[in-house]
C-alpha cells in the first residue's frame, strides 16, 4: 500500500467498522424488542423477564437454540415458517398453564413446543424418505440430480434434547436448489414430504404451494448475523489497528 493511500485506505476501515457496529446495534434492538415474533410470544417472554410464575419454564424462541447451514437456511425458514418464533417449554403441562395465562389476559396467540413428551418419543426419522430421496437420486438425470441438497435435518444443528423435536418438525423436509427440481421430487417421493428450494419456496404433498419473499421469516439469520457481527468487528479493528502504526 502506497503511504498517499493511507488515509483513504484508514477512513473507508472506519467507516466499515461504522455501517458494522450500526447493523450490530439494530439487530440488538431487534432481539430486545422481540421483533418478528408474535403479540402473545411477545406477551409471555415480556411475563418471564417480568418474573411471572407461569413464564418462567420458557427458554426462548426455537429460532435462538437452533442453527442452519448458511446455504440452506431459507429452506429450513420456509419449512419451519410461524415455528421459528415458537417458544421451547419443558412439558405439554407447561404449555396449558401459558395457555391459561394467555386467556386470562384476554390477548394474544402463542405457538408453544414442549421438549419432552410422549408423542416426540414416538417419532423416528423417516428413514424411509431417506432411501426414496437416494433413489429419486439415482434415477434422475446428473443435471437434475445434483440440484438436490438433501434433508432438511442434515443441514440443522441443535441441542440433543431437541432432536426429537426436530425430527417431528422437519422430518418430512427435502431440500432443493431450485423450483423445477421441486416438483419433480413432490412427484416421485412418497407422503407426506414438503420440498423447500433454498430462495425460500416450499411445496407439499399436502396440496399447498408457497412462496415469495421471506423476510419477514428471517430469524434464524438475524441470530447467526449476531453472533458472527462480533468476530467481524474486532478483525477490522485489528486491521484498521495495524493500518494507523503504518501512516
Amino acid at each position: 500500500v502506497k503511504a498517499t493511500d493511507l488515509p483513504a485506505t484508514t477512513a473507508a476501515r472506519r467507516e466499515e467498522l461504522r455501517g458494522l457496529e450500526g447493523r450490530r446495534d439494530s439487530l440488538r434492538e431487534l432481539e430486545e424488542g422481540f421483533a418478528g415474533l408474535s403479540e402473545g410470544q411477545q406477551l409471555l417472554l415480556k411475563g418471564k423477564a417480568a418474573g411471572v410464575k407461569a413464564c418462567q419454564t420458557i427458554a426462548g424462541p426455537l429460532s435462538r437454540l437452533i442453527r442452519a447451514e448458511a446455504a440452506c437456511e431459507r429452506a429450513v425458514e420456509a419449512l419451519l415458517g410461524d415455528l421459528q418464533q415458537g417458544l421451547l417449554i419443558p412439558t405439554a403441562a407447561d404449555a396449558l398453564s401459558l395457555i391459561r395465562y394467555l386467556e386470562q389476559e384476554g390477548t394474544g396467540w402463542a405457538t408453544l413446543l414442549p421438549r419432552q413428551g410422549e408423542w416426540l418419543a414416538q417419532r423416528q426419522e423417516a428413514s424411509h424418505l431417506r432411501k426414496a430421496l437416494e433413489e429419486a437420486r439415482a434415477s434422475l438425470g446428473p443435471e437434475v440430480a445434483q440440484q438436490i441438497v438433501g434433508l432438511a435435518l442434515e443441514f440443522v444443528k441443535g441441542p440433543a434434547e431437541l432432536q426429537p423435536l426436530l425430527r417431528g418438525l422437519l422430518g418430512d423436509g427435502v431440500i432443493v436448489r431450485d423450483l423445477p427440481t421441486a416438483l419433480t421430487l413432490l412427484r416421485r417421493l412418497p407422503g407426506p414430504v414438503r420440498v423447500a428450494t433454498t430462495s425460500g419456496a416450499v411445496l407439499s404433498s399436502r396440496g399447498p404451494i408457497q412462496g415469495g419473499n421471506t423476510i419477514a421469516w428471517s430469524l434464524l439469520s438475524r441470530h447467526r448475523e449476531l453472533e458472527e457481527l462480533p468476530a467481524v468487528i474486532a478483525r477490522v479493528e485489528t486491521e484498521d489497528e495495524k493500518k494507523k502504526r503504518l501512516e
